[in-house]
């Protein structure tokens, strides 16, 4: 059975020069809400397994760069604030990092990917929704993730309108959320 996987990544253009967010922070605070967004949220630790947590380490680095002409902020995380002052400063490197933040909305910054799949009989699909806000310690990064409910009628979409989705999202109504990570950074810059 052949299957096929879409992948979009929505890029906008950033006019604005005063940027709050890029400099280094050291994580003060992480939850994860796994397997449906109903439960409670827990600490994210060393032994946490996170296979999709934008932030794995003590130290994150908020920074600026272009992709194919496009300004986006990225997240890079690191062991240490020096190992931070460090990353990705080569300006000949691309580097996403585990998230990144591609225009201005909901009071700070925001991003998006969405990825629909299709696999002969059915389609599924999975939203990724980032935001980034300052906060008066630093910043907040929030991950959502949502995904087709069961029976939603994406779900019966064939190959041409399934693989759309990654442009046309389904509604509010077919989706669940499925899990919320938020990272609070404290800047020591």
């Amino acid at each position: 059975m052949a299957g096929w996987l879409l992948i979009s990544v929505l890029v906008s253009a950033c006019g604005d020069d005063t940027d709050p967010y890029v400099g280094t922070y050291e994580v003060v605070s992480h939850t994860l809400v796994d397997n449906g967004c109903g439960n409670a949220p827990a600490p994210v630790t060393s032994g946490t397994s996170c296979f999709t947590c934008m932030v794995e380490k003590p130290f994150f680095k908020v920074k600026k760069q272009s992709f194919f002409g496009q300004s986006l902020h990225v997240v890079v995380d690191c062991d240490s604030a020096t190992a931070c002052d460090d990353a990705g400063d080569d300006p000949d490197t691309i580097n996403l990092g585990s998230a990144f933040f591609d225009r201005n909305g909901g009071g700070g910054r925001i991003g998006t990917a969405d990825a629909a799949a299709y696999g002969g009989a059915s389609c599924s699909y999975t939203g990724v929704r980032l935001s980034m806000v300052s906060t008066s310690e630093g910043v907040k990064l929030t991950r959502t993730e949502s995904r087709l409910k069961a029976g939603a009628a994406s779900e019966a979409l064939g190959e041409d309108a399934c693989l759309d989705l990654t442009d046309n999202p389904p509604p509010a109504d077919q989706l669940e959320c499925n899990s919320i990570e938020e990272v609070v950074g404290r800047s020591t810059n």
